[in-house]
C-alpha cells in the first residue's frame, strides 16, 4: 500500500521472542569476529572501509559505488554495524553507498552509545557524505530517529529520508525490568559486548526521541516511509506518528508490507532501492 495514510489501531508494545533472538544473535556474531570475515570479504570485492572523525569520536563506514552518483548515508539499528547493509553495499547502483558503524558497534569505537552524543559524529558523516550534493538518508529501526534528527539540523545537506521499521514515537518506547537488570551485575556479566552496549542506549532512546518529538514539524524534505505490520520489534504504530507530525515535509510516500517483519529492509532490498531511485 502506497501514498496512503494507515489505519492504525492502537497496540501494545510486546517485543517478538523471535526477533528479539535474533537481534541478540546478531550481537553474538559481532563479538565472534564473524563481522571481520564479512568485512573481509566486501574489501575483496573492492568496497571501501573509511574512518570518520569528529572532535571527540571515531568510527568507520563501508563504502561502494560510483563516488559521482547520488550519495544515500545509511544509519542501522540496535544492536547493528554497516553490515546491515550487506545487499546494498554489494549492489550500489545506481547509488553511492555509505554505510555507517554507528558508535559503539564500530571495530575502532566499542564504547557505549549514547544517541544524543553520538549526533555530532554522524553529522561529520553526513558533511563527508554530502559533499558533491544533497544525501538521502536511510535509517533503520533506531537508526530512522537518529536519521530525522540529521535532517531536522541539516536540511540543505538532505534530499530525502528513507524510514524502514522506524522507531519515532516516544510513547511507544518501553524500557522493560530486565533491560534495567542488565545493567547490572550479575547479569550484565552474561551479555557480550554489543548486546550490552545496544541496552544501554535502548534505555537511553525514549528520551531523545521525546526532546525531538516538539521538532518534527521542522523536517522538510521528502520522506519514504516503509514499514511491516508485523514488525515484532518496532510498533506498527509508529506509522501514523510519522504521518501525523511530518507536517512540514515536502510529501509523504508510505509503504506497508503486510507480511514482513522487522528485517524488511533487507529481504524488500530490491523494491526499496527503487522506491529510491524515484526519490532522484
Amino acid at each position: 500500500m502506497q501514498g496512503k495514510p494507515a489505519n492504525i489501531e492502537s497496540i501494545a508494545y510486546k517485543w517478538s521472542l523471535k526477533e528479539a533472538s535474533q537481534a541478540y544473535f546478531r550481537a553474538l556474531l559481532s563479538d565472534w569476529g564473524i563481522e571481520t570475515l564479512l568485512r573481509n570479504h566486501l574489501q575483496s570485492r573492492g568496497i571501501q572501509c573509511k574512518t570518520i572523525e569528529s572532535s571527540h569520536k571515531r568510527t568507520t563506514c563501508l563504502c561502494s559505488g560510483d563516488l559521482t552518483a547520488q550519495p544515500v548515508l545509511f544509519l542501522h539499528g540496535t544492536p547493528g554495524s554497516a553490515l546491515s547493509w550487506w545487499p546494498y553495499l554489494k549492489n550500489p547502483k545506481p547509488f553511492y553507498v555509505m554505510a555507517l558503524d554507528r558508535p559503539g558497534f564500530s571495530p575502532v569505537n566499542r564504547n557505549i552509545p549514547d544517541p544524543e552524543k553520538d549526533i555530532e559524529i554522524l553529522k561529520t558523516a553526513l558533511e563527508e557524505a554530502a559533499q558533491a550534493q544533497p544525501v538521502i538518508i536511510v535509517g533503520h529501526s533506531m537508526g530512522g530517529g537518529l536519521t530525522v534528527r540529521l535532517a531536522i539540523d541539516a536540511p540543505e545537506k538532505v534530499k530525502a529520508v528513507v524510514l524502514i521499521g522506524a522507531s519515532l514515537d516516544p510513547d511507544l518506547e518501553e524500557i522493560k525490568p530486565v533491560q534495567l537488570a542488565a545493567q547490572k551485575a550479575p547479569l550484565k556479566f552474561f551479555l557480550n559486548r554489543s548486546a550490552r552496549n545496544s541496552n544501554e542506549e535502548l534505555i537511553r532512546y525514549p528520551s531523545f526521541l521525546k526532546t525531538l518529538k516538539p521538532r518534527l514539524r521542522e523536517l522538510k524534505c521528502p520522506v519514504l516511509i516503509v514499514h511491516a505490520k508485523k514488525d515484532g520489534l518496532v510498533p506498527f504504530g509508529n506509522v501514523a506518528f510519522m504521518q501525523t507530525n511530518f507536517t512540514g515535509a515536502g510529501n509523504i510516500e508510505t509503504i506497508i508490507e503486510e507480511n514482513g517483519d522487522h528485517g524488511i529492509h533487507v529481504r524488500k532490498y530490491r523494491q526499496i532501492m527503487q522506491n529510491m531511485t524515484a526519490l532522484v
